[in-house]
């Protein structure tokens, strides 16, 4: 809750820098929170945050992107990575919840090194078990199956 007559002098941003600080060090991927008054969800989306949530109380998440390092001069691939309900596993017309595409390097040893860690949020009211991935190096599918399965090409 706001307290009048020091909105405005830049205290949430140095709080919530702070905030992000600790998240990095604390290896914490996907920051959560809720817009209260809900009229702030502005704030936090001018700093980052997407709505997951509407309604009286307003929920916000962040996902904090973290660089992986990656030797020069590696041939470039392209990565997509798509997320799907667990109902893609017997159903091929189940649409993805989320894709991402991210650059990576191709190895010697046939693996791929991302250029981004890749961070799924968790959503309840999208999910009912457990999550099929699919993924795409260089145009060829790879992986297609639920997340747990240790099936990999």
């Amino acid at each position: 809750m706001r307290q009048k007559g020091i909105s405005k002098k830049g205290f949430g941003k140095e709080l919530l820098d702070v905030m992000l600080e600790r998240a990095f060090v604390s290896d914490v991927n996907v920051l959560y929170g809720e817009c209260s008054p809900v009229s702030s969800l502005s704030y936090w989306k001018k700093h980052g945050f997407t709505q997951v949530s509407g309604g009286q109380n307003i929920k916000v998440q962040r996902i904090l992107e973290r660089p992986l390092d990656i030797p020069p001069g590696l041939p470039e691939v392209l990565v997509e990575v798509f997320v799907y309900p667990s109902g893609r596993d017997w159903d091929d017309t189940v649409s993805h919840l989320f894709v991402k595409y991210v650059k990576g390097a191709s190895l010697d040893d046939g693996t791929t090194k991302l250029q981004n860690r890749i961070i799924i949020p968790h959503k309840k009211d999208h999910q009912s078990g457990d999550v099929v991935l699919k993924l795409i190096v260089g145009g060829e599918q790879l992986f297609c199956d639920k997340a747990k399965r240790p099936k990999r090409k």
